[in-house]
């Protein structure tokens, strides 16, 4: 559902980035033969159709900017439960990995990236996935995310966000 916030599990046993969405993709390609996954001892068999990338970004009230997070080699498959970003793809790509205080925080060269939020005993991140035919985010982010983002932000401050990722003038907000 592009332009619209995606929860996505932060997943230590995923090999592989994967979605069960087409539409996920900025660019895709299908395998030229399908591959296969089997599900351990559940002994259910996923079909693998092809691979591409998928950008999202994600903003949360520890981090000073909106994060655009551009994941390659992402999966396509169409019955997966739900969207993984895997942590051992990231750890190979040089990213760290740190849990503290029911959150996953995953950084780069010290640049914090994503704040995974622990539900029950599972790391979920939301991500706004850019649109393939616009190439901008759709400005439908949730009301909560914006909020958790930049809470009750001055004129000053939505003055400095990047024009590409709002949809309104900021002008229109006085400073009270």
């Amino acid at each position: 559902l592009n332009g619209e916030e995606t929860f996505w599990m932060l997943d230590s046993r995923c090999s592989e980035h994967i979605t069960s969405n087409i539409s996920d993709f900025i660019s895709y390609e299908l395998f030229p033969i399908p591959r296969h996954a089997h599900l351990g001892k559940l002994g259910a068999t996923l079909d693998l159709l092809g691979s591409g990338t998928v950008v999202g970004y994600y903003c949360h009230c520890r981090l000073p900017r909106l994060i655009e997070l551009m994941l390659t080699n992402v999966i396509y498959v169409p019955d997966a439960a739900h969207h993984f970003i895997s942590i051992s793809a990231l750890d190979c790509l040089g990213f760290e990995i740190s849990i503290c205080d029911c959150h996953m925080f995953i950084t780069k060269g010290g640049s914090p990236q994503i704040i995974g939020h622990l539900s029950g005993t599972i790391y979920f991140v939301p991500l706004i996935l850019q649109s393939p035919q616009t190439h901008t985010v759709i400005s439908s982010v949730l009301l909560s995310t914006w909020h958790s983002c930049f809470g009750h932000p001055s004129s000053q401050h939505l003055s400095q966000v990047p024009k590409h990722t709002i949809s309104f003038d900021v002008s229109m907000f006085k400073d009270i």
